[in-house]
């Protein structure tokens, strides 16, 4: 890559992973098992020691492009896409991702949803030597296991033809996967949007003789325009929402952000060299059986037991990874890689990592804009909105606040929110797909529709239900005319703007100190107030 070794692993971490396999066999006696525990235990909560500084160059990187580009729009931000949720489209919508043979036709002919775009400012051969890169796909490098580093960035990448499926033995699977992970989602969230239908403004003049009449009527309005959100105009024979839905995406997100925390736990604790688990999870009791401490304060209560040698450490694992992929690839790095913890360690979340801070070192990151003018980066809204709440709360930053953190978390992570934001990334790149990059290394054929009517038609009906903010804007004007008061869909508000301007810590800490109904509820509304106003700014 044309970047010195050294400059990346610091650590030489790649010839000398942290496995402490000798020293382990020299201190097991009998207490081997507890001992085996700690050193497994610490050895990966210390992998935020040698990745922490990485992690906020690159978070730093990451929020400096969202604060430039903002989200790399070629339509300009002045004019942005907005789904129109309350016109009847949207039960058309519903009822074509609904149709799992007619809509997984559609997301294939979309390719750079699950697939590198051929476009990447970082993945092409100006920076690596794509021969290389490549090689991995066909062949097993170091042994009889593929290197999870290496089938992580090789899965994103393994197309070749214009059909489906588009490689062979893991890769083929995984892919299938990937799809029906993808299609699960979006059809969840099509549903997921009814708390976005507001009301619709109110006149300036009532007219008395008629305020029951038009007040009912937008109620009416309003109300159907909530049931056709939730999907209650499909017919009865389609399927119901899976539940690998919408929050499995919100899940992955709090994961990356419990992954955030633990490697500055695990940075903390190797600087202070200590001993226990600095989070105060439950403990391992050893009574004649394993058995799971649960106290009153724990923070999943009994529904989320914890084994500290067990599901604890997969879970920081799975966590830690989730960050690196997120780093490298954005959301589309969560359907299909990292899926299996037993091919892949904690090397390959490093060798992630250094990608990941090549890429931001060069200035490049999931939000910079493609090599080819004018074409939109997939995922660029979610992967925003993310990193706008990183901005938010100043992850990465000298000043970070995770009390401010949690609250602003809890604030803004709403179903709908996301659902909205995962749907104008799938919705655009389906509406104007671009190439994605090929098992070759250079761009893949675009994938050949089986049936051109029902790419036609769907097309069609993007090009009604996902407007520009000049079109929405008139085509509710049109509507009020000829219907009366509408319901209409608010827009989610990114983290920085729901929060500028308002003194969150202050806030906080006087709910903290307040005894006062009276007061608590004042300070409530002063800080709704503030908000809104910034809001309507």
């Amino acid at each position: 890559m044309n970047v010195s070794s050294a400059a990346l692993d610091e650590y030489d971490l790649y010839a000398n992973p942290i496995l402490m396999k000798d020293e382990s066999r020299k201190r097991r006696s009998s207490f081997e098992e507890s001992i085996h525990e700690q050193i497994d235990g610490n050895t990966r909560m210390e992998f935020g020691y040698y990745t922490k500084d990485m992690l906020k160059m690159t978070l730093v990187q990451l929020q400096l492009t969202h604060r430039l580009s903002q989200h790399s729009n070629p339509q300009g931000k002045d004019d942005p896409y907005i789904l129109f949720v309350e016109s009847d489209h949207w039960r058309e919508i519903q009822g074509v991702t609904a149709d799992k043979q007619r809509f997984r036709q559609l997301l294939l002919e979309s390719p750079r949803l699950l697939q590198i775009s051929a476009t990447h400012p970082y993945f092409n051969s100006k920076i690596f030597d794509m021969d290389v890169l490549t090689k991995s796909i066909d062949a097993n490098l170091g042994g009889e296991l593929r290197s999870g580093s290496w089938f992580a960035l090789n899965q994103l990448m393994c197309r070749s033809t214009d059909s489906w499926q588009y490689h062979n033995l893991n890769f083929k699977e995984y892919s299938r996967i990937s799809l029906n992970r993808l299609m699960q989602i979006t059809q969840d969230a099509v549903r997921s949007l009814h708390q976005l239908v507001m009301l619709p403004p109110l006149p300036q003049a009532f007219d008395t003789k008629n305020q029951e009449t038009d007040g009912s009527r937008a109620a009416l309005n309003f109300l159907l325009a909530r049931l056709s959100g939730l999907g209650a105009g499909l017919q009865p024979t389609e399927p119901p929402p899976n539940s690998d839905g919408i929050k499995s995406i919100i899940t992955k997100i709090y994961e990356l952000l419990l992954g955030i925390v633990l490697i500055y736990e695990g940075f903390q604790s190797k600087s202070d060299e200590m001993e226990i688990d600095s989070l105060y999870l439950p403990v391992l009791q050893k009574n004649g059986k394993d058995q799971t401490e649960t106290t009153d304060n724990q923070p999943f209560d009994n529904s989320f037991k914890i084994v500290p040698a067990d599901e604890w450490r997969l879970m920081k694992q799975r966590c830690i990874g989730v960050v690196a992929l997120f780093l490298l690839f954005g959301v589309q790095g969560w359907f299909g890689c990292f899926k299996n913890r037993k091919k892949y360690t904690y090397c390959d979340i490093y060798s992630i990592f250094t990608l990941a801070l090549d890429m931001s070192s060069r200035g490049i990151t999931i939000l910079s804009s493609q090599t080819e003018p004018g074409l939109h980066t997939p995922w660029r809204h979610l992967n925003g909105f993310l990193a706008d709440l990183f901005r938010t709360t100043r992850i990465g930053c000298p000043d970070l606040n995770w009390y401010t953190a949690m609250y602003i978390w809890g604030s803004v992570l709403e179903e709908s929110t996301i659902s909205y934001f995962f749907l104008l990334d799938v919705f655009e790149e389906m509406k104007d797909p671009g190439k994605s990059l090929s098992s070759t290394g250079s761009e893949a054929p675009p994938v050949k529709a089986t049936n051109e009517e029902w790419s036609k038609s769907w097309k069609e009906l993007l090009q009604l239900a996902l407007i520009q903010k000049s079109a929405y804007q008139t085509l509710r004007q049109q509507l009020a005319l000829s219907k009366g008061f509408q319901p209409q869909t608010v827009v989610p508000a990114l983290p920085s703007q729901q929060f500028e301007g308002v003194d969150l810590w202050s806030f906080m800490q006087t709910q903290c100190c307040n005894t006062d109904d009276q007061s608590e509820k004042k300070a409530k509304e002063e800080l709704l107030d503030s908000g809104a106003k910034m809001q309507k700014k």
